[in-house]
C-alpha cells in the first residue's frame, strides 16, 4: 500500500513538473525570439553555438531524470517522517512560500559562489563560463557533474530544512525564469536594467559575471535576487570597458 501511495505522489509531482517545463519552455522560446529581433550584439547570436547549447541542455535533462526522481523521494520522505525545520513550525502557506524562496535563493547564491572558490567545483562550473557568445541558450550550458553535485547538495539541504514540494516548485519556476532572462542577449536600456536589478539579478549584472577578467567574474553571483551581492559585498555595478565573455587563456570547448 505504501508503494502505491508513493507512486501516486510521484504521478502528482510529475504533473506539476510538466507544468513547470511548459512555463519555462515558453519563456525560453519567447526570449530567444526577442533577442534575435532586438539583440544587444548580433555576433552573440550564433546558430551553431545555440544548437550546441541546446543539445547539451537536452542531454543533461535526460541524464538528470533519475537524480531528479530521487530528489522527489526526499520530499516524500521528509513529508512522511516530518523531517526538517519546516515540519517543526506551523506557519501560513503564503509565509512558507516566501521563506522558502528567500532561503533557497540564499542557498543558491552560496552554492554559486562556492563553485567559483573551490577549484574542484570550478573545474566543472567553468564549462558554463567557456561560452564566448553568451545568450539565452547559455542558460542551458552546464556540466552534468555540476548538476549532479547540485542535486546531492539540494537533497541534504532539503532534509535539513524540511521544505515542501510546492513552495520549492514555485521557487524553481521563478529561479529558471530569472536565470533565462539574465543570460539574454536582448538589447535593454541601462536605466531599465538599473531599476530591474533593485530586486532581481539583471542581464547587465550577469554579463559582468561572465567576463574573462577574474575580478569581474567573481562578482554578481545572485540567481534570483540581487540584494545578496550587496549584502555580501560581491556586487559590481558596471565595468569601464567592453566585456569579453569566456574564460581567459582557455579555448572554448
Amino acid at each position: 500500500m505504501k508503494e502505491i501511495i508513493n507512486l501516486l505522489t510521484l504521478d502528482q509531482f510529475s504533473a506539476e513538473k510538466k507544468i513547470q517545463f511548459g512555463i519555462l519552455a515558453s519563456v525560453f522560446i519567447l526570449q530567444y525570439f526577442f533577442e534575435h529581433v532586438f539583440p544587444e550584439n548580433r555576433k552573440y547570436n550564433s546558430f551553431k553555438n545555440e544548437i550546441r547549447n541546446l543539445f547539451i541542455g537536452v542531454l543533461n535533462g535526460l541524464m538528470m531524470l533519475i537524480p531528479a526522481a530521487l530528489l522527489i523521494q526526499v520530499f516524500i520522505y521528509t513529508d512522511a517522517h516530518q523531517v526538517g525545520l519546516f515540519h517543526l513550525i506551523a506557519i501560513p502557506f503564503y509565509l512558507e512560500v516566501a521563506l522558502t524562496i528567500i532561503i533557497m535563493d540564499l542557498a543558491m547564491y552560496a552554492w554559486h559562489r562556492v563553485n567559483h572558490v573551490l577549484p574542484v567545483l570550478w573545474m566543472f562550473h567553468r564549462f558554463h563560463h567557456l561560452d564566448k557568445k553568451m545568450n539565452t541558450s547559455t542558460a542551458l550550458r552546464f556540466h552534468f557533474v555540476e548538476l549532479l553535485l547540485s542535486n546531492i547538495w539540494k537533497a541534504g539541504f532539503f532534509l535539513l530544512m524540511g521544505f515542501n514540494f510546492l513552495p520549492v516548485l514555485i521557487y524553481e519556476i521563478l529561479f529558471f525564469i530569472v536565470v533565462i532572462i539574465h543570460h539574454s542577449n536582448i538589447n535593454i536600456s541601462k536605466s531599465f536594467d538599473l531599476q530591474y536589478r533593485k530586486l532581481f539579478s539583471s542581464p547587465l549584472m550577469h554579463r559582468i559575471h561572465h567576463s574573462q577578467i577574474k575580478e569581474e567574474t567573481d562578482t554578481n553571483y545572485g540567481s534570483v535576487f540581487s540584494f545578496w551581492d550587496r549584502i555580501f559585498r560581491t556586487y559590481k555595478k558596471e565595468v569601464a570597458g567592453p566585456i569579453i565573455f569566456g574564460v581567459k587563456d582557455q579555448e572554448q570547448k
